[in-house]
């Protein structure tokens, strides 16, 4: 399955597409005590992926800043 990640450009208040057809290779439901990840609120599943490592970097580094979603191709 090939997916899209998007997050908001928050300077342009427009969406940014952070990766284009990448791989998914899992998915998996958060846990249900969790509080989801670094303690903030679970919006979904987990979602693993496979890309490029300099755009791996970045979408690791926009997401901790701001939400990323999960598009089907």
């Amino acid at each position: 399955m090939r997916v899209d990640v998007v997050t908001v450009d928050s300077s342009e208040q427009s969406r940014k597409v952070l990766a284009s057809s990448a791989t998914v290779v899992d998915v998996r439901s958060p846990p249900k005590d969790s509080g989801g990840l670094l303690g903030g609120e679970s919006k979904g599943p987990l979602v693993l992926i496979t890309v490029p490592a300099d755009t791996a970097t970045e979408v690791a580094a926009l997401s901790l800043r701001n939400p990323v979603a999960v598009t089907l191709r």
